[in-house]
């Protein structure tokens, strides 16, 4: 788990941050798994979920209240160095619009809403979530097992056996 944490660490390290307010009628959504962040220079159909290039650029997002997010960018890292936490509103319907989307594509097994009508959204992306795939190449003593991050379906996990 450390490992994790300190990787996890080293992408935070990359951002700026902002306390976004929601100004639209479009209530922000969020999840079982509400903290994401993935490469925003990649196509919205090619994305892969928390997978970044070690020099390229990151967003964060984080649903704190239908009305608040936290947003990092790696474009903001110096300012929030230097000022601190900043405070935006949003009014941009699409802005809210994408971050929906993404907080539907990565969550697991449930996503809340704050009010009814955002179902289609959530619908059309309820099949999929952040899964690691595993492939093994090679075989016995020189088999290497490589794995990575997609948007795949997730299986149950096995119940526990006393």
């Amino acid at each position: 788990m450390v490992p994790v944490m300190q990787a996890t660490g080293q992408v935070f390290n990359q951002m700026g941050f902002y306390a976004v307010h929601n100004k639209t009628k479009i209530p922000f959504l969020t999840s079982d798994n509400p903290v994401i962040w993935f490469n925003p220079s990649v196509k919205e159909a090619d994305l892969r979920p928390y997978v970044i290039r070690p020099d390229g650029p990151v967003v964060l997002l984080f649903p704190v209240s239908p009305s608040l997010i936290i947003y990092g960018h790696s474009s903001w890292r110096d300012r929030f160095e230097a000022e601190g936490l900043g405070i935006e509103d949003l009014s941009d319907v699409g802005m809210v619009e994408m971050i929906n989307r993404q907080v539907c594509r990565f969550g697991y097994q449930a996503i809340f809403a704050q009010k009814s009508g955002q179902e289609r959204l959530i619908q059309e992306h309820a099949e999929l979530s952040p899964t690691i795939r595993f492939d093994r190449i090679g075989a016995d003593e020189g088999e290497t097992v490589v794995f990575e991050m997609i948007f795949g379906k997730r299986e149950r996990k096995p119940k526990w056996i006393k």
